[in-house]
């Protein structure tokens, strides 16, 4: 197992040995006019690489063939036989593979210890892949999106990150991290920062790009005024749209089959609405992503248009009925009692009207059945007034006693 250390220029390096040794040498980077050998071990970013050393050491004795032994000295010798190695006023010129080997005191195999002697350095030179000159990069809602960070590495080895909004995304390095996500429109022209850092850097070198997310059109539509809508009243729908990018067409739907033609903006004006304005309104908005919309329906409130129905029966039925229909927004009525009239427009008699429009005529013998002829009329609401201000309109059916059957004349007062 290699031990990885790391110096700044000019201070003094200690490599500790091993305890309980009889002897020990050191060996250590070959310099020039040294006697070097090879040996093979990871670096500080795990990459196999042949180091050249020499002897520096034979046990208390410093071999002085090397340039830089004045600056060698033993530390920590004692009789539990320790043999530290320390370095005075290290350089470049230190960095390499150290080994210490020892005999045991117990008389087991040789032990050994190494260390890669290293120059701390910071790391340069941030880049992200991928970069416009804008400092942004580009990404598609819901699809892959991959950011890389690189940096020329330093010593020791950095560690990278990604943040965005104060939250760590990945952590990584050295020399390059990768962060794989898939983007939605919510973080569109955020911010995300690519941050390096080891124990040289007093604070870490940081980089920013802004997130440029493309997205379909996302569409609401808002309608003015608010509140119940009225026959002859005025409506504006607009289709509010969020897109990147911008959209290439947008188009209003009626019953979603129906495009209304001449309306490509985004207000749809409807002046004078009348019943057949009821329905769903679409608003289609695409761009080269795709394609968004929003549907809202609007419901016209209209009064009642009413009359009059009667189902002809033999003169043998003792039952007979006067139905009171109503067809309005909204459908749900109140029925006043129903008026019977003569021909010569005589108040007859009322007769009551069921919840859901229906009058029983009274009971009569079959001899006295031509009573029934006459005009009926029916009074309807459903709380919505008329162009007048009428609240309750009304519909008339004129009823023909003939032999064995009722003949039925109906007529519709429309408002």
């Amino acid at each position: 197992m290699v031990n990885y250390k790391y110096f700044s220029e000019g201070e003094t390096v200690t490599l500790k040995c091993m305890t309980g040794a009889n002897r020990v040498v050191w060996d250590g980077p070959a310099l020039n006019g040294s006697n070097p050998s090879i040996v093979e071990a990871d670096d500080s970013f795990g990459k196999l690489k042949k180091w050249m050393i020499t002897k520096y050491t034979d046990d208390l004795e410093i071999n002085q063939n090397i340039p830089n032994y004045k600056r060698l000295t033993f530390v920590s010798y004692n009789e539990s036989g320790n043999f530290d190695l320390e370095i005075s006023y290290a350089s470049p010129n230190d960095v390499g593979y150290y080994r210490c080997a020892i005999d045991p005191v117990r008389g087991k195999l040789p032990h050994y210890k190494a260390y890669i002697l290293q120059l701390k350095s910071m790391p340069t030179n941030i880049t992200i892949n991928n970069e416009t000159e804008e400092e942004t990069i580009t990404g598609t809602e819901n699809q892959k999106m991959k950011l890389v960070c690189n940096v020329e590495s330093g010593l020791p080895p950095e560690k990278i990150l990604w943040e965005m909004n104060g939250t760590i995304l990945k952590i990584g390095g050295p020399r390059r991290i990768v962060y794989e996500f898939y983007p939605n429109r919510t973080i569109h022209h955020s911010n995300i920062t690519c941050e390096v850092m080891n124990n040289v850097t007093e604070k870490p070198l940081t980089k920013s790009i802004r997130l440029d997310i493309k997205y379909k059109p996302e569409v609401l539509i808002s309608r003015k005024p608010l509140g119940t809508l009225f026959e002859g009243s005025k409506k504006k729908l607009c289709c509010e749209i969020n897109s990147n990018p911008n959209v290439m067409f947008m188009l209003w739907y009626k019953d979603f089959k129906t495009r209304i033609k001449n309306t490509s903006s985004l207000c749809l004006v409807l002046e004078q609405v009348t019943r057949q304005d009821s329905g769903n309104y679409t608003c289609l908005a695409g761009n080269e992503i795709g394609n968004g919309s929003s549907t809202t329906s609007l419901v016209v409130f209209y009064p009642p248009t009413v009359y009059v129905e009667y189902n002809n029966f033999s003169i043998h039925k003792n039952k007979r009925y006067v139905y009171c229909k109503a067809d309005g927004v909204p459908n749900n009525f109140t029925f006043f009692r129903l008026e019977h009239k003569s021909h010569f427009d005589e108040h007859i008699r009322y007769l009551e009207v069921t919840s859901d429009g229906i009058a029983e005529l009274p009971h009569t013998n079959e001899s006295h059945r031509y009573q029934d002829t006459g005009l009926y009329m029916c009074n309807a609401s459903n709380g919505v007034s008329d162009r007048r201000g009428k609240q309750f309109q009304q519909g008339e059916a004129y009823l023909v006693y003939n032999g064995e059957y009722i003949k039925i004349y109906s007529e519709v007062i429309y408002v």
